[in-house]
Parts: C-alpha cells; sequence; structure tokens
C-alpha cells in the first residue's frame, strides 16, 4: 500500500474487550515511534495514532470492540476526509491487495460515485471485499472466503456526511453505545422504522457500524475467477493474515480476551477452542479435512507443502513470494503446534501426524 493512502489511522486501547487491562504497545514506545516516523506507508501518507481509554467496566465483548472502532472515524475527520473520500475499515491483518487499491483510485464503482445534487440513501453504501484466508501459515489456505475489509464513501459516514433529516439509530447498550439494535438495520438492510423506509433517509454509518452492520446488498467484490479452478485456486482482492502469531500462549491469550472470547482458552486442546485453531492444526500436521467432517475445510497440500504451494492459483500477498520466509513460518507452525498439544493434549491422536516434504530448494524469480 504504499504511496496510495492519504491518511492511516490506527487505534488502541489499554483494556481488553472484557474492560480488563492490558499493556499498550503503541504509546510511547520504539514501535509506536517506528509506526508513525518510518514512512512504511508513503512519504506522504499521514500516520495518525490514537487511543480509547474510555472507563466503560460494563461495555464488554463486541459493544467494546465497536466503540473502540468509531475512534477510527474520529481520526479520519481529523485527519481532513471529505464526503467525496473513500474510508476503508480493516483489522490489522486484514490487506487489501495493490492492484485492487489503485483500481480503487481510477475505476469508477457506482457505490463510491460521489452525489451532489443527489445524495444516496445509505441503505446498503458499502462495498464488502473477498479476501483469501491464510491460517497461520502461507501453506494453510481455507476454502471459505473472509467478507472484509469493508470500504464506504464519506456521504454516508456519520461526521463527514450530511445528517440532515436522518435519524439517529438506537444501539444494543444505554441505547446510545455499543452495536446497532436489530430495528435499524444491523443484520437486514430492510429491516427499519417504517417511516425511515418511505422517506429512503438512512442512518449514516458511524465507525461502529462500517464492519458490523449489513450494509451491502451484493456479495464481496472479488476477481473473476476461472472455471474448474475450485480446488487448485483461491481468489480475492485482499488478504487475511489470520492468527499471524509466533508464540501460541499469546494466540491463547487472543481467544480468551477479544470479542468473542472463551474464558477457558487458556487451557483447551487448540482444536477444541475456535474452528481457525483447528484449521491450523489439521494443517500443520497434515491431517487432512476428513478426519474432522465438521471442520471448517482448507485446501489440502498432502505433506508436499512447496509443490503445493507452486502448483496453487490465484491471489496472494507480494511478500509471500519470498520463499524462505514461507518455509520458515510454517516450519515454525509445525513446532509450537507440537509443543503445544504435547502440553496441552489433542483431540486427534499424536499418532495420526503425516509427514511433510519441505525440502525443494526454490529460488525468487
Amino acid at each position: 500500500a504504499h504511496g496510495i493512502f492519504e491518511a492511516m489511522a490506527f487505534v488502541e486501547s489499554n483494556t481488553t474487550h472484557f474492560a480488563t487491562p492490558r499493556t499498550m504497545r503503541f504509546k510511547d514506545t520504539p514501535e509506536a515511534d517506528l509506526l508513525l516516523h518510518s514512512k512504511m506507508f508513503g512519504d506522504e501518507t499521514k500516520v495518525l495514532l490514537d487511543y480509547w481509554l474510555e472507563d466503560f467496566p460494563d461495555l464488554t465483548h463486541m459493544n467494546r470492540e465497536v466503540e473502540q472502532r468509531n475512534t477510527i472515524v474520529k481520526v479520519w475527520k481529523e485527519a481532513g476526509m471529505t464526503e467525496r473520500d473513500i474510508g476503508l475499515m480493516a483489522d490489522l491483518d486484514e490487506i487489501v491487495s495493490r492492484n485492487f487499491l489503485r483500481a480503487l483510485q481510477v475505476c469508477d464503482f457506482p457505490k463510491l460515485r460521489f452525489q451532489e445534487d443527489s445524495p444516496p440513501s445509505c441503505q446498503t453504501p458499502k462495498m464488502v471485499l473477498s479476501t483469501v484466508q491464510f491460517e497461520s501459515s502461507p501453506y494453510c489456505i481455507k476454502k471459505h472466503q473472509w467478507f472484509h475489509p469493508d470500504i464506504l464513501l464519506g456521504q454516508c459516514i456519520e461526521g463527514i456526511g450530511d445528517p440532515t433529516e436522518r435519524i439517529v439509530p438506537l444501539r444494543t447498550h444505554l441505547r446510545r453505545y455499543g452495536e446497532r439494535s436489530h430495528e435499524y438495520g444491523a443484520h437486514d438492510y430492510n429491516r427499519y422504522p417504517q417511516h425511515v423506509l418511505e422517506t429512503q433517509k438512512f442512518p449514516l454509518f458511524s465507525g461502529r457500524d462500517i464492519r458490523q452492520v449489513m450494509g451491502s446488498a451484493e456479495g464481496p467484490i472479488n476477481y473473476l475467477e476461472t472455471p474448474g479452478q475450485e480446488d487448485t485456486a483461491a481468489f480475492g482482492v485482499a488478504f487475511h493474515i489470520h492468527n499471524w502469531f509466533n508464540d501460541i500462549e499469546v494466540t491463547r491469550n487472543k481467544y480468551a480476551t477479544y470479542g468473542h472470547a472463551r474464558g477457558d482458552a487458556l487451557y483447551l486442546k487448540l482444536s477444541d477452542i475456535e474452528g481457525d485453531l483447528d484449521v491450523m492444526v489439521r494443517c500443520a500436521r497434515n491431517l487432512g479435512n476428513d478426519i474432522n467432517p465438521g471442520g471448517k475445510p482448507y485446501y489440502e497440500h498432502g505433506g508436499d507443502v512447496e509443490t503445493f504451494w507452486q502448483n496453487f492459483r490465484g491471489s496472494r500477498p507480494i511478500f509471500f513470494m519470498n520463499q524462505t520466509y514461507v518455509r520458515e513460518r510454517h516450519a515454525l507452525i509445525q513446532r509450537i503446534v507440537a509443543e503445544d498439544e504435547a502440553k496441552y493434549g489433542s483431540r486427534y491422536p499424536l499418532s495420526t501426524t503425516k509427514s511433510s516434504t519441505t525440502s525443494i530448494p526454490m529460488t525468487l524469480d
């Protein structure tokens, strides 16, 4: 994304989604200085860092997460965002391909047209992206595609667009905070009070809504796929680099404290914590999909991961062209899964692990 964004906004909190204290990484630290001043996003790109430090102990889980996200729009506004600009909201592990970012700059997308004389209704203003999911390792590609990040024109963003005659939606925490209530389009873009449907003056999207609210009538935006490649290619305009931790205890802490947290994540077997971690285990151990018919499927590599990687087609991050990194990342995941299952146990007998081939020499073009 170097040299493409006008501004990059980052928000950090000093609490988890359970409202418990957490150590901040990006406040008066070398990491914060690197993020702000390294120009990694371009010489002219503004990099802005803000913090969500509110004292709401009874605001937890996803309600707390969306309030933190709302700070992002505040930063966008401070950066000079206008109604004509595009806002892209993503988690840090969601990366839009450079090719698609360039397309957003030069192509005519109907949802992103600024309409000065007839402002949009903002009922379904979102552009949802089709995202290839890599689970912990470049070799572990899930068959189900992700549907974030989310893109919106400034005209439909609260604090940027014109709010005249538009209602303010009720929310699930004290009517003012957290996610939108069901009656205001949270999960169905046709479910609004009758007078809103009649006037077509739908609420603007706050930072709480851009990711969570059902704001699109179309499926995720994707490149054209080639028929017959369903089992040998994965296409997307973005990438979900999921659970990319180097320490499995950090992974466990995430699942114990994030928006969909479960308190027993610190000691359960990895595969029993959440389906994505089960994909990581099965892929790292080359167990395939048949061993867990109800689990999330991934593209099986058959143990010969590097031949699989050479032959698999579709979209992938440019950094994954570095075969040394790809190989070493998968070896790390294999090692930490083995160490974790030796400590906490496994859903699958350890004797079922199949060997993987990782010794084919590869060079960069």
